[in-house]
Formats: structure tokens, C-alpha cells, sequence
């Protein structure tokens, strides 16, 4: 029960969800049963074959993020293109889960380490069924009733846009499985390719909030091209240390500074704007939590292999 806890409350800080809703979040059924209860169900029945690895983990992070972002609440989709999918989210959605995940459960490991005589367990497999089926019902109500803005907004597209995510959170699952089979001492190429887009696409939205309100393009073009460069340079950086040590890291420093950087982060946050909604939270906690979070965990992520 204290890794259960443990796990719930550290899930509510580190996805941030704690500074979108307020203190209510701790004590908020719905949300607490699904996406977090589950997921970490499901993580710990995975487990109990043995230690699952950290890019097992990110893959099935990221296919979960389809499923939970794009099909369940909507947040992939923004109805500003023709189907309504929002293509930053999309690019970025699947490694800000998977960082999650990953720093998560590092995390939770070094707090209240897994016993290692787990057992399979009767109860936990069926509370994994029965919150999903109610996640399906929720769903399903909320369709039938037209609860979701965008699909009052996209009319029949909206029907294309979820099954465009399934097919995604589909093709990511598949990799989670077939990463079963394979050593993760190196991240594959696509890994690097779309850490950078993801990184780099978190920078720029952040700088496009500064500049938003200078008419100079100069000035949008030198912030950009700045922040470009640092993110090929961290790349850089990383893969040059790529693989130096075989050994699975159990204490990883950047992992614990990027999981510092999200909670007190969000804890300062809500001490200076309260839990009321305000735009300059979005900005500020991008600056705070999300960005530092992404460098620490990806300079980690990319150069060793992280046990959870």
C-alpha cells in the first residue's frame, strides 16, 4: 500500500495535473482511477515476469498517451486542420508520457523499491479490466451525448481522427512488444529523431510566447535559431556519450533533477498564482517544470539505459 500511494501521488505531480486542477486533483476519483491507477496496475502486472526495461516502458507510455490524449480526453485534436489533429501534440504527446513513465517509476524504485518475491495477483488483473471497461463506458456516454467539443466542432471527422490515433497507439504497442526481444543498449535512430522534434518543438512554443507581442521577425528568427542550436548541441553531447557504460543505472541523477524540477516546480507555481486558472501558469510552467525536465531526462534517457 505505500508503493501504491507513493506511486499515486508522485503520478499527480510529475504529469501535472496537480497545477492544472488544483489540490481537488489528490482527492479526484476519476482521475485517479484512470489514467494512473491503471497504468501503474498494468506496469506492475508487466513486472511481475521480471524487470521491465526503461524503453519498454517509454514505448508503452507512448502508446498509452494515444490512447488516453488522443482517444479518451481529446487533447491530441484542435480542430484547426482538416481532420482536427493537432500535430505538435501528437509528435510531442507520446515522449512527454514516456518521460513521465520512465522518471515515474525510476523514481518510485529509489522511494519504495519493488518486493522482489511479486506474485501474480487475481485482484489486480481484474481491477485492470474493470477500470478500463469503465473508461470505455465513460467514453462511449460521453460520444453519445456530444460531450466533446471537437466532435460538435469536426461533425463525422472526429470518427477519423480516433481511429488515426488507435492506429497509432496500435503501431507503438507493437514496438513496445517487439522491444521485448531486444537489449535497449543503444536507442534506436528514430528515438533521437523525435526526441529533438519534441524537444525542440517545447523551446519553440515557449519562445513564440515571448516574442508574440514584438512585431520584429529578427528577433523570433535569433530565438529560434538559438534554441536549435542548443538542441542539436545537447544531441550532439549525448550521443558522443552514448553506451559508455553497459551497466543499468539505478540512481541517475538527471532523472531525480528532472523529477525535482516538474514537482517544486509546480509547487512554487501554485504558491505564487494559487490553483485558479491563469495563461502566465502555461508559460511559467513550461519554463519551470516541462523544459528543464525534458533536457535533464533526455540527456539521461539517450547516453544509459535506467532501471525501473
Amino acid at each position: 500500500m505505500k508503493r501504491l500511494a507513493a506511486a499515486l501521488v508522485l503520478a499527480l505531480f510529475l504529469s501535472g495535473d496537480v497545477l492544472c486542477g488544483g489540490w481537488g486533483v489528490l482527492g479526484g476519483v476519476g482521475t485517479i482511477l484512470f489514467p494512473y491507477l491503471w497504468f501503474y496496475l498494468v506496469i506492475e502486472s508487466l513486472s511481475e515476469k521480471g524487470r521491465i526495461k526503461d524503453g519498454q516502458l517509454f514505448l508503452l507510455a507512448g502508446s498509452f498517451s494515444f490512447l488516453y490524449e488522443g482517444i479518451f480526453t481529446k487533447r491530441m485534436q484542435s480542430g484547426l486542420s482538416v481532420t482536427g489533429l493537432d500535430w505538435a501534440a501528437i509528435l510531442s504527446g507520446p515522449f512527454e508520457w514516456g518521460m513521465i513513465a520512465v522518471v515515474w517509476f525510476h523514481c518510485l524504485e529509489a522511494l519504495v523499491p519493488r518486493r522482489k518475491d511479486v506474485e501474480r495477483s487475481f485482484w489486480r488483473r481484474a481491477a485492470i479490466v474493470l477500470i478500463f471497461v469503465g473508461a470505455v463506458l465513460v467514453y462511449l456516454w460521453k460520444t453519445t451525448y456530444g460531450h466533446y467539443r471537437i466532435q460538435n466542432m469536426l461533425g463525422p471527422l472526429w470518427l477519423l481522427d480516433d481511429i488515426l490515433l488507435a492506429g497509432a497507439a496500435w503501431g507503438m504497442w507493437r514496438l513496445f512488444r517487439k522491444s521485448s526481444a531486444e537489449s535497449f543498449e543503444q536507442r534506436p535512430l528514430w528515438i533521437w529523431g523525435l526526441a529533438g522534434v519534441g524537444l525542440w518543438i517545447s523551446g519553440a512554443g515557449l519562445l513564440a510566447q515571448i516574442y508574440s507581442g514584438y512585431p520584429s521577425s529578427l528577433l523570433a528568427s535569433a530565438l529560434q535559431g538559438l534554441w536549435l542550436g542548443g538542441v542539436a548541441w545537447l544531441l550532439r553531447s549525448c550521443w558522443q556519450r552514448r553506451g559508455l557504460s553497459a551497466e543499468t543505472v539505478r540512481r541517475s541523477r538527471p532523472i531525480f533533477v528532472a523529477a525535482g524540477f516538474r514537482v517544486v516546480g509546480i509547487l512554487l507555481l501554485l504558491l505564487i498564482f494559487g490553483t485558479d486558472w491563469d495563461m502566465r501558469k502555461v508559460f511559467w510552467s513550461g519554463v519551470l517544470c516541462r523544459l528543464p525536465a525534458l533536457v535533464f531526462f533526455y540527456s539521461a534517457f539517450l547516453t544509459s539505459r535506467l532501471e525501473v
